[in-house]
């Protein structure tokens, strides 16, 4: 069993560094959209990319 004072920094995780890669990949490609394609499926792609960064680290930080 882990220490409770070993910690893995979240800037470690292989996963969270995907994530915010696809994230920044993701705002280059909504930054290029026009305005119509931005509000029908841009808003969509982003807030999905910035959730799943969002949900690794809630686990991380509930571990």
């Amino acid at each position: 069993m882990k220490d409770k004072n070993e910690y893995i920094l979240l800037e470690d995780l292989e996963v969270y560094q995907l994530a915010r890669k696809l994230s920044s990949i993701g705002w280059q490609i909504y930054e290029s959209l026009s305005w119509q394609d931005k509000k029908i499926m841009g808003d969509q792609f982003i807030e999905s990319m910035n959730i799943s960064v969002a949900n690794i680290n809630e686990y991380q930080c509930s571990e």
